[in-house]
């Protein structure tokens, strides 16, 4: 079989093998990054995870749910999806899963955060920061019917909140883009609501992309095991 044949087997195989094991990442939080329960957490994703997600290292999210907890340190077991999934409040349509469907100008607000291009949020690591984060963290949960609208006409709130509203208004903006949600479940128990934990934000590549960056983190974990032999 001419080399290049064994190698995209091989690529399959250790991709198959990555994506049956179940997806998990670490929930942390960083001083200078959050506010209170809110705001930004670093989630630092396995293998499994990196293969679905193409977020092969730490990465910046946000809470969908205002009344479910993930605790700093702890490892959950993770599903991908477009909806918050049987917590908090929905006052609106439930999605074919039967949970709230995520909303676009929330999916707006975390791409453009995600690329370092959400004007008015201070990304340097401090007061500044923080303060942005819990603005940020205020709006996406006004957008999933999770809180009430508690802000003042420019605050750092209405800003982001009118940046969203304003780029789907006009078709910017439409859908979910890459943007989905992470739904978190206690470890050893994906899929099962009794162990249902937050749900958090999380962007995919394109789906070209996804599967060469699934290829990628696989073939690297195949040849660490093989050097370690």
């Amino acid at each position: 079989m001419p080399k290049i044949g064994i190698c995209m087997l091989l690529s399959c195989a250790l991709l198959t093998g990555s994506t049956l094991a179940t997806p998990t990442i670490i929930v942390t939080q960083t001083s200078g990054y959050h506010s209170g329960n809110g705001g930004e957490y670093t989630l630092v994703p396995d293998a499994a995870c990196a293969a679905l997600t193409g977020q092969v290292g730490p990465f910046q999210s946000f809470c969908v749910e205002a009344t479910e907890f993930a605790i700093p340190g702890s490892t959950y077991d993770v599903q991908i999806g477009t909806e918050a999934i049987a917590g908090g409040a929905n006052n609106g349509p439930a999605g074919p899963g039967g949970g709230d469907p995520l909303d676009a100008r929330t999916a707006y607000l975390y791409a453009s955060f995600q690329a370092g291009a959400l004007s008015g949020y201070d990304y340097t690591p401090g007061t500044g920061r923080s303060n942005s984060a819990g603005a940020l963290q205020d709006v996406i949960w006004y957008l999933e019917d999770e809180t009430a609208r508690t802000w003042s006409a420019g605050s750092l709130q209405d800003t982001f909140y009118t940046a969203a509203q304003n780029a789907v208004d006009s078709g910017r903006w439409t859908g979910w883009g890459n943007v989905r949600v992470l739904n978190l479940y206690g470890a050893g128990h994906a899929g099962d609501l009794q162990y249902r934990h937050q749900d958090m934000l999380v962007t995919i590549p394109a789906p070209g992309a996804l599967v060469l960056c699934g290829l990628g983190a696989a073939l690297a974990g195949w040849f660490r095991r093989r050097h370690a032999l």
